[in-house]
C-alpha cells in the first residue's frame, strides 16, 4: 500500500516576494473629518496615511465644541 501524505490539500505559504502589506509604509495622506448630522464640518485633520484612525478619535472629539443647550424651561 503506498504511503499517503497526511494532509494532501494543505495550503502552503508561497515564497516571500515582497514585504508584508501591513508592515509596508504607505505614501500619502489621510483626511480625518468630524461632521454634524446636517453636514457642516466640526473638525478636520490631515495625517500621514499610515496613522491608524483610532489614534485620532479622542483628539478629534476634543476639538469639537460642546453643544450648548438653550436657556430656559423645556417645552
Amino acid at each position: 500500500m503506498p504511503r499517503r501524505e497526511p494532509f494532501p490539500h494543505r495550503w502552503r505559504r508561497p515564497p516571500q516576494r515582497s514585504p508584508n502589506p501591513v508592515e509596508r509604509g504607505k505614501p500619502g495622506s489621510k483626511i480625518h473629518v468630524v461632521c454634524d448630522r446636517a453636514g457642516p464640518l466640526l473638525a478636520v485633520t490631515v495625517t500621514a496615511a499610515n496613522v491608524h484612525d483610532s489614534q485620532l478619535l479622542l483628539p478629534m472629539l476634543d476639538i469639537v465644541p460642546a453643544i450648548r443647550t438653550p436657556a430656559g424651561r423645556r417645552r
